[in-house]
């Protein structure tokens, strides 16, 4: 449950190797989905995986959570399911609709925290005005523009 560290030669070259499909002898992974929650080299990527068991054929989904932390070239990443009731909530609502729900009280509440996180970001970003500061610049909420 720690993190992994390597080398990439940028911050895409890393999210496609996190996305990358893989198989096993049991089973096979692909990714359907994938957002980074900033541009940073510090950010969240999330992501929707199906598991497909080789021998049954029989699916399954779920939400990823990868922390990356990096700079330059060198990355640390720290991966998670949603089953696990990640402390962070900028996951794409829209993810939920491809994923059934897991069981578990690790779990209970977290798609109801994120979706009050992304409403609580939109009364955000609506109640910044934008102005003109003393020198003539355009301000929205204290960020020039």
């Amino acid at each position: 449950m720690g993190w992994d560290e390597g080398t990439y030669s940028s911050r895409k070259a890393l999210i496609e190797s996190l996305i990358k499909p893989s198989e096993g002898e049991l089973k096979q992974y692909r990714c359907l989905a994938y957002k980074a929650s900033n541009s940073s080299n510090n950010f969240i990527l999330w992501t929707v995986w199906e598991i497909t068991d080789r021998k049954t054929l029989q699916t399954s989904r779920y939400i990823g959570c990868d922390l990356v932390k990096g700079n330059g070239f060198r990355f640390m990443v720290k991966s998670m399911s949603e089953s696990v009731g990640p402390l962070y909530y900028s996951c794409p609502v829209e993810y939920f609709s491809l994923v059934p729900a897991p069981a578990g009280k690790c779990c209970e509440g977290w798609r109801d925290q994120v979706k009050a996180w992304h409403t609580d970001q939109g009364r955000k970003i609506k109640s910044k005005k934008v102005f003109t500061n003393f020198y003539g610049a355009r301000e929205m909420g204290g960020i020039e523009i």
